[in-house]
This record gives C-alpha cells, structure tokens and sequence, in this order.
C-alpha cells in the first residue's frame, strides 16, 4: 500500500514510522536502564552492608590477634627466661670465661696469651696458659701480679723460660682457689647490679 501512495506522502509516512521507532526504542531503553538500576539498588545496598560487616570483623579479629600476640609473646619471653635461668652459673661453680676475664686484667700489652686451658678435678680447678712475653721484665711482672691475686693459689712456673732476652715463650700452670674466686665473683655481680 506504501507504493501507491505519492512520493511526498511516502517520505512522510516513513519519516513518521522512524520517528514512531526511534521513541519507541528510546522508551524501551529507558525501561530497561530503569529496572536494571532499580534491581541494582538492593544489591548495592546488600553488598555495603556486608562489606561493613567485614571491616568490624576484620577490626574485632585483628585485636583479638595483638592480645593473642602480646600473651603468646609474653610466655615465649617466660619460657626463654627459664630457660636462660638453666644456662646461668650456681653459686660456688667457676666459670671459665670468668677466670680468662680475671686473667685479662694482669696481662695488659707486655703479654699475649696463645692458649688457655681450664681443668676440673675433684680435688680443685686449675688452668694451663701459654703465650709469649715481650722480655724477661715482662714477664717476671706478670708472673708477680698472678701470685699477689689471691684468686690465684699456685702459679708453677719453669724457669727455663727466662733463657731468651725477649719474644719469650712461657707455660703457667695457675691452681685457682676456688673460694677466693667465687666471693670475688659475688663483690662482681653485686656492683654491676
């Protein structure tokens, strides 16, 4: 019926069925972008309230994990002290690395020490020093020094060590007394407290 109509009222028909599908379309995308908005919101609204939700969890639990933290860092810090408190030496026992401190405090720069020994028996300790000494001098003020410290009971030495001038090789064999030792040992810790 379009093809018997003039050409003026065919453009004008068409044009007005373009016009009619164009508001149509118009509408109908409008419709569509309404209820996709629309069934947007309560999803939107959902997902915020959950994800608010999340975030007091996540506070709640990541306090609970710091008191959880502290508690388990403070009995790891209590099981170290006991067991640091094991490594700590009983009154009246002598340490080694004690005596060598002591031993430090006479050598000064005329002496160096090449070995030191500590041995335990069950009658008293003792300890075995070698090193070289830079003269005869030198030596001999060591060896005074080791006899006036009342730590030390015995100070054997071979004489045959002073046959050099200097660079002079000695072997001491030191017999600690041990209470000397562990009462000079209190006097230390108590004034270092």
């Amino acid at each position: 019926m379009l093809h018997l109509l003039p050409e003026e009222h065919k453009k004008k028909v068409l044009k007005e069925y373009r016009m009619r599908l164009g508001t149509t379309l118009a509408i109908s995308a409008w419709v569509v972008a309404g209820i996709g908005v629309i069934s947007l919101i309560p999803s939107y609204a959902v997902s915020k309230t959950r994800q608010s939700e999340l975030k007091v969890q996540a506070s709640v639990m990541q306090k609970d994990l710091a008191v959880l933290n502290a508690d388990d860092l403070s009995q790891k810090v209590n099981d170290l002290s006991a067991k640091a408190a094991v490594l700590k030496p009983v009154g009246g026992v002598i340490v080694p690395t004690e005596l060598f401190k002591r031993l430090r405090t006479h050598i000064g720069s005329i002496v160096v020490l090449n070995s030191f020994g500590y041995i335990r028996t069950d009658v008293n300790s003792s300890i075995d020093i070698s090193g070289v000494a830079r003269d005869r001098d030198a030596l001999t003020r060591f060896i005074d020094e080791l006899k006036k410290d009342h730590v030390f009971q015995g100070v054997d030495f071979p004489y045959a060590s002073l046959s050099k001038q200097t660079n002079l090789d000695f072997t001491l064999h030191l017999v600690i007394n041990e209470a000397e030792f562990v009462k000079a040992m209190n006097a230390t810790t108590t004034t270092s407290i």
